[in-house]
């Protein structure tokens, strides 16, 4: 994992908004990508009703995984501060990068900024057909904490 660099990106750069949009636009033309990483978007992607939905809200980080200067993952995570909080999402893994060990090994490195961060906990959403995500989180102490009215299904952690 010695070629992976993890950068913060901004959606309010114009630059950084450019490659996002199509970063994203290209993950996101098979439907049940989209809707595994937010329920709440419909095919066909939108990246202004993705910013409108996500990142409008203050208090958010979001980072980019990049090989050989591609960007081959995304996350973001919320911080909520008076309850000492964060919330993980948009984790998202490029198709041909799965299965190598480097969605691991970026929410490791990500759970690692968290938790050097002072949160007291760690909240995710997944759908519940996502079993490899849903293993994923398991491995990292993850639990079901209960189900949201669209479905997903919310996981936490707490921070030692």
């Amino acid at each position: 994992m010695n070629d992976l660099i993890i950068e913060q990106v901004y959606y309010n750069n114009p630059k950084h908004s450019r490659v996002l949009e199509a970063v994203l636009a290209k993950w996101f033309k098979n439907p049940k990508d989209l809707h595994f990483t937010d329920p709440r978007l419909s095919y066909p992607f939108s990246f202004s009703k993705w910013i409108k939905l996500s990142y409008e809200l203050p208090y958010i980080d979001t980072y980019v995984l990049k090989k050989e200067d591609w960007i081959i993952g995304h996350v973001s995570v919320l911080s909520i501060h008076n309850r000492r909080q964060k919330h993980i999402f948009h984790f998202f893994i490029d198709k041909e990068s799965r299965g190598k060990g480097i969605g691991k090994w970026f929410l490791d490195q990500i759970l690692k900024r968290i938790e050097n961060d002072e949160s007291d906990r760690i909240t995710l959403r997944v759908s519940p057909k996502n079993e490899v995500a849903i293993k994923l989180y398991e491995s990292k102490e993850f639990i079901v904490t209960g189900t949201t009215h669209s479905g997903s299904l919310t996981m936490e952690k707490e921070c030692s």
